[in-house]
């Protein structure tokens, strides 16, 4: 069984490793571009093409073809494994937020490294010192620096998170 693996990659001419090579990087390009199900299709013509290339020109038993087969199964799912996991690593780093402690928030930040305020949109707060335009809100237990809509707003009133502009929350009594 080993010996039909070993036989499949060191026994070939130039042409197995070239049709071969062109086969896998099919597979491998189409798990980058899943609309092109051509892709998948002439990988699997040149992977065919390939082993029969390489039964044709050795001699081979039909049990070492079957294993070839086989081999060239089992690389191709290793190969696409492995691609996955390292799409799927860089995915979750691209979507992990940095956090920085901003005034004493916890807050994410943009690719530029300022805080990002608009998971505030939409929400609810206390105003904690009087807005003329600028002042201290309370929302979700935090204090933040925020800006009115209109002119002045008396401590105690309710505002709602109306705008978000780089790091700069706009509130709107209501």
């Amino acid at each position: 069984m080993f010996e039909a693996f070993v036989t499949l990659f060191s026994e070939a001419d130039w042409v197995f490793y070239v049709v071969y090579a062109v086969a896998l990087a099919l597979f491998i390009i189409k798990m980058y571009l899943p609309k092109y199900w051509i892709l998948n299709i002439a990988g699997i013509i040149l992977t065919i093409g390939a082993i029969t290339e390489r039964c044709v020109t050795g001699e081979n038993t039909s049990r070492q073809i079957i294993f070839y087969i086989i081999y060239s199964i089992l690389l191709l799912i290793l190969i696409c494994a492995v691609i996955r996991l390292v799409r799927q690593f860089i995915q979750i780093n691209k979507t992990r937020k940095i956090m920085a402690k901003v005034k004493g928030n916890n807050v994410p930040l943009t690719p530029e490294g300022n805080p990002d305020y608009s998971f505030l949109n939409g929400k609810v707060g206390m105003v904690v010192t009087d807005l003329k335009p600028t002042g201290k809100v309370e929302i979700q237990g935090s204090i933040y620096e925020v800006s009115s809509m209109s002119d002045y707003v008396p401590a105690g009133s309710i505002v709602k998170v109306v705008k978000v502009m780089v790091s700069r929350v706009f509130v709107e009594k209501q």
